[in-house]
C-alpha cells in the first residue's frame, strides 16, 4: 500500500440510530469507497472512530464508515463530534 499524506477530519457526526457516522474533511480527501484508511486522533472516545475504516463515499469532503459502539450491540450517541481546539 503507498503511503498518503494526512487528512485531516474536521467532523464526525453520529445519528444515534446505528453505528454508520458521516466524517467531513478540511479538503478534498482523494478516497474512493472500499478504501480502507487508518483514523488516529479523532475526536471523541479513542475506540468509537479510531483505527482502519472501510469507506464509502459520499463526496470530495465527506465519507461514511461503521464506527465501534461503547459496548457489544449498542450504538454510538448521536452528536457533531470535533477536534479540540487549542488556545
Amino acid at each position: 500500500s503507498p503511503i498518503e499524506a494526512n487528512v485531516t477530519i474536521t467532523q464526525i457526526v453520529a445519528n444515534g440510530s446505528n453505528n454508520t457516522v458521516t466524517a467531513t474533511t478540511s479538503g478534498n480527501h482523494g478516497y474512493a469507497t472500499g478504501d480502507w484508511i487508518q483514523i488516529i486522533n479523532a475526536p471523541g472516545m479513542y475506540k468509537r472512530f479510531c483505527g482502519p475504516r472501510q469507506i464509502t463515499v459520499a463526496s470530495s469532503t465527506t465519507f461514511t464508515f461503521t464506527a465501534t459502539p461503547d459496548s457489544p450491540g449498542g450504538t454510538v450517541p448521536a452528536g457533531t463530534y470535533v477536534a479540540p481546539t487549542q488556545r
